[in-house]
Parts: C-alpha cells; sequence; structure tokens
C-alpha cells in the first residue's frame, strides 16, 4: 500500500505541473517580459518537460527501493552476481592470457631446439 500510494503522489507531482505551465504560457503569450522573466519561463519550460518525465519514469524504482525490503535484497543479490561473474570474466581472460603466453613461450623454445622439425611438417 505505501509503495502504491508513494507511486500516486509522485506521478501526480510530476505531471500536475505541465498544464499549469501551459495555461500560464497561454495566458501570458501576449504580454511583454523583461529577460529575467524570459530566463524563468524557460527555467520552467525545460523543469516540466525534460526534467520530471524522467523523474516520473525512474521514480518507480527509488520507490520499491526505499519501500521493500525483498526488492532491496533481489537488487543487492543481483549487484553482487554482476559483479562476481565480472570478476571471474576478468579472471578467466587473464587465465587464458598467461595459458596462450606460456604456450608461445615453449613453441618457440622448441623451435629453437629443432629449427628442422617445423619445416617437415605434415598438413
Amino acid at each position: 500500500m505505501i509503495i502504491l500510494v508513494s507511486e500516486v503522489i509522485i506521478y501526480f507531482l510530476s505531471t500536475v505541473l505541465c498544464p499549469v505551465y501551459s495555461i500560464y504560457a497561454a495566458i501570458t503569450s501576449t504580454a511583454e517580459k523583461s529577460a529575467n522573466r524570459l530566463a524563468v519561463e524557460a527555467f520552467m519550460h525545460y523543469l516540466m518537460l525534460s526534467f520530471l518525465i524522467y523523474v516520473n519514469s525512474c521514480s518507480i524504482f527509488y520507490i520499491h527501493l526505499l519501500a521493500s525490503k525483498s526488492f532491496r535484497q533481489e537488487c543487492k543479490q543481483l549487484i553482487l552476481n554482476l559483479y562476481k561473474s565480472k570478476q571471474n570474466n576478468a579472471m578467466l581472460l587473464t587465465g587464458t592470457g598467461v595459458i596462450n603466453v606460456r604456450k608461445q613461450q615453449l613453441n618457440n623454445r622448441t623451435h629453437e631446439h629443432y629449427p628442422m622439425e617445423t619445416s617437415f611438417k605434415k598438413n
């Protein structure tokens, strides 16, 4: 219930200002405006049409994160699993690189001791 109420409040706050700004802009469209007033209106336009749309979209994640203990645990587990898999991939890449370097060094040593062996290989 807390999550639902929080989502409704955030949705209301992030969307109610857009029509209010549109009405204000329509009413004051014929009025002369100073540079300061134009700057404030440009900022409000940016805030209403750009910023609050993204706040509304991403707020759901943060509401769930703050309100739900099980969601926090799942997020923590997901992040830990991603971190561990990234470490394992890095270790595998490092291990593979070490193995490939060792094989290359062994091949170079073999060719140094037996130079004729490589020229008579069958394909």
